[in-house]
């Protein structure tokens, strides 16, 4: 009568030390790829990944337990914005971090930390194709020795791929729900009789556009300033009558070669319409000079004579600093 049990037993044995072995040999990491193509211009895609708080209207997870509990940090849509929840087992409790934001990526560092403790990369990556974006998510992450079992018994990693496909087809429908705004773009350059840092720092210091910015805004008397002298965070706000407008800066990167700005313009006037502009500033050498590259990319607000002048400006002040 103990003949059935046993083997059973044994049968489960087997299994469980099988799948232990090959969850050992397998790779800690773990790498998925998917992607969807959203009929919509890649500003309107990004702001619904970049913004964590908009992750609710397209994130299944949210939908599994209705008494989700969600705090936010950091400023919506930037460099450091973070989103922490605990739920019910479904969902666990965890955190998620934006820490890298231009305007054709978005990369977020994820903590979980029930039912199991964990870490993962979540990968963006935007690019126009045809009238629409093409989103590819890549998520990278680590497994320990339980979870790694769990990808071979429970088939976690289908069931991963399927839970962002579901969320990729959701983020879809939300962004081709949106108003589609006319997306512009425009790019200028100058050549700087100066040394590439002294071109790239004058552009990474907020505080030194007054002197050559051609925007009636940014100037000394209406500004006030937030997060670092210069470099990733800092932020300028300027607020002035009908004619300067009202608007912010800020910059969510940095390096020798590249300074990328966000900007958001306001009117000034009773309806208070605001441009959203993504500014990017190439930088390399030319010769005993620099190069300078000044893309704008937006929905509105733009003037090609603007660049101009503000490049102009710019190998002024930089050129006589070098004299």
């Amino acid at each position: 009568m103990w003949k059935f049990p046993l083997a059973a037993l044994v049968a489960v044995v087997v299994a469980v030390a099988a799948a232990l072995g090959l969850a050992a040999a397998s790779p800690s990491t773990y790498r998925l790829e998917r992607s969807a193509l959203v009929s919509a211009q890649p500003p309107t895609v990004l702001a619904q990944i970049a913004d964590l708080q908009n992750w609710i209207a397209w994130s299944p997870k949210e939908g599994r337990d209705p008494q989700i509990a969600r705090r936010y940090g950091g400023r919506p849509g930037g460099l450091g914005a973070s989103y922490y929840w605990t739920g019910n087992a479904s969902v666990g409790s965890g955190r998620m971090t934006v820490v890298g934001v231009s305007p054709d990526h978005v990369d977020v560092e994820m903590e979980v930390e029930t039912p199991s403790h964990s870490f993962a990369d979540l990968e963006f990556r935007l690019a126009p194709e045809g009238t629409g974006t093409r989103v590819t998510w890549t998520l990278l992450g680590e497994n320990g020795l339980v979870d790694r079992m769990l990808w071979f018994l429970a088939d976690r990693r289908g069931g991963t791929a399927a839970d962002m496909e579901e969320r990729l087809g959701r983020l879809k429908a939300v962004a081709e729900a949106l108003p589609q705004v006319t997306v512009h773009r425009l790019e200028r350059s100058v050549v700087v009789a100066a040394p590439p840092e002294t071109v790239q720092a004058r552009i990474a210091d907020l505080r030194s556009w007054a002197g050559w910015s051609p925007w009636k805004g940014p100037r000394s008397e209406t500004a006030s300033y937030g997060g670092s002298t210069s470099g990733v965070g800092s932020s300028l706000y300027w607020s002035g009558g009908e004619a300067e407008g009202q608007g912010r800066m800020t910059i969510v990167a940095a390096s020798p070669e590249s300074v990328d700005v966000e900007v958001e313009v306001g009117s000034g006037g009773v309806d208070r319409t605001v441009a959203s502009n993504d500014v990017e500033f190439r930088i390399s050498s030319e010769g005993k000079g620099t190069r300078v590259n000044w893309m704008m990319t937006g929905d509105g607000g733009l003037d090609v004579a603007d660049l101009d002048r503000g490049l102009a400006r710019l190998k002024a002040l930089s050129e006589a600093r070098e004299r």
